[in-house]
């Protein structure tokens, strides 16, 4: 897909201005969460580049197939596998950075909901690995198609004929190795989203009533840390989320979207890189980054308008040297004529 040549440059760029940003003059109080939220951007920057330029998915409905044109499209079982696990190491930084804010500002009131949210949690890396050996059971299922896809073709189809080949994956919702796999993880996103939204719950509530624990500044600090982390957040759920619920309502439905190509193709982009699309609202929703894109932007103008002034000076004495040249070449020569 060629737009993703194009996005991909703005994404990487969102990216790294994201994580210089993070590091630039960072304030010792944001020092540890900063470092939380740099972790979290270079997990969504791998994330993003894995699937727009190594496996550079391509989603066909109403099957649900999911195709490969990229570096590595060769291993389409093995890419599903990577995605699932980098999908999982991204949605664990989101928990840590709730559990962080949480941590901040929970008060004893709120200490019975942090301890709930807090066992949900480690209990979410318990079903990780639950999914993860789920996957390797349903391996064969992703790795060996082609039975699947002829079913399919004769009671669903016409199937494209791109969709035959073998990087090309339709998940197979009649093997029980598959639909194991598949609750699985939606098994474990379900205790992940119940823990994050337990923690934002605290963290809310905490900030909300009057307490005495933290001064009228500090909490002006943590409630804007705060709803920096909920807008980013939204949009990584709203962009990630809702390109799935249509694919998935197609496949239900049977809804083929051959005329809407360029609907389909757009999202799958929200998909691929919604991470982009969450750190462009960090950076938006956050004063401090804000205000260290602005001194570094300063900085790089102040040092192209010190470079220029230097060349221009440059350029000024060398003509200024050939001008004294001439002229001293012009003077003996009038000398010797005379």
């Amino acid at each position: 897909m060629n737009i993703y040549r194009f996005s991909s440059i703005f994404s990487n760029i969102i990216y790294f201005s994201a994580i210089f940003a993070l590091r630039y003059k960072c304030p010792e109080s944001f020092r540890k969460y900063q470092t939380l939220l740099c972790v979290h951007t270079v997990a969504n920057l791998i994330l993003e580049n894995y699937l727009t330029t190594l496996w550079k998915i391509m989603i066909t409905t109403p099957w649900m197939s999911v195709c490969g044109f990229g570096l590595i499209y060769d291993y389409p079982a093995v890419n599903i596998g990577v995605f699932v696990i980098l999908l999982q190491i991204t949605a664990s930084t989101i928990v840590v950075l709730l559990e962080y804010r949480m941590k901040a500002v929970v008060s004893l009131n709120h200490r019975n909901i942090a301890k709930l949210a807090s066992v949900l949690k480690h209990f979410y890396t318990l079903t990780q690995v639950v999914v993860f050996f789920s996957f390797l059971y349903a391996y064969d299922d992703f790795r060996y198609q082609n039975d699947y896809k002829l079913e399919v073709d004769e009671v669903d189809g016409p199937l494209p004929e791109f969709v035959f080949c073998d990087n090309c994956i339709i998940f197979n919702l009649h093997s029980w190795k598959t639909i194991a796999f598949a609750l699985a993880a939606t098994f474990s996103t379900t205790i992940a989203a119940n823990s994050g939204l337990l923690m934002a719950f605290a963290s809310y509530h905490a900030l909300a009533q009057t307490s005495t624990m933290f001064s009228k500044r500090t909490m002006l600090v943590q409630r804007s840390f705060l709803r920096s982390l909920f807008i980013q957040l939204a949009v990584h759920f709203l962009f990630l989320v809702a390109p799935i619920f249509i694919f998935f309502a197609a496949f239900l439905l049977k809804l083929s979207m051959e005329k809407w190509q360029i609907f389909v193709h757009s999202l799958t982009v929200l998909f691929a890189q919604h991470g982009s699309f969450s750190t462009l609202a960090m950076l938006g929703s956050n004063k401090q980054l804000r205000r260290n894109l602005n001194l570094f932007t300063q900085k790089v103008r102040r040092g192209l308008q010190l470079s220029s002034n230097i060349e221009s000076d440059r350029n000024l004495n060398q003509t200024s040297f050939a001008f004294q040249q001439y002229n001293q070449n012009a003077t003996r020569l009038a000398t010797k004529i005379n």
